[in-house]
């Protein structure tokens, strides 16, 4: 998702020119439909993060540093239950 900084600074441009300006305004518009798409994704996938078949994998795994719930959920780390061995090893 993006961030608050990056939506202030597109902003930012919003007083150059009629045309920019309606750029932005589709591109803000096209953010905020992926943002949207992202959250219902999100919310489609965090309740097999805490039910049978994957609750408790997921569980183990989010308690890696940088490993979220939902990426734990990725079909490398559900299947074998290890973290990436290279990324750790920081």
């Amino acid at each position: 998702m993006s961030s608050i900084a990056h939506r202030e600074f597109i902003h930012l441009g919003m007083d150059v020119s009629k045309a920019i300006a309606t750029t932005y305004s589709h591109y803000l518009a096209t953010v905020k439909l992926r943002d949207t798409a992202l959250e219902s994704v999100e919310a489609d996938l965090l309740p097999w993060c805490e039910n049978d078949p994957f609750g408790d994998q997921v569980q183990r795994l989010a308690a890696y540093r940088g490993v979220t719930r939902i990426g734990a959920l990725s079909p490398p780390r559900c299947s074998t239950g290890v973290g990436s061995q290279r990324r750790d090893r920081s």
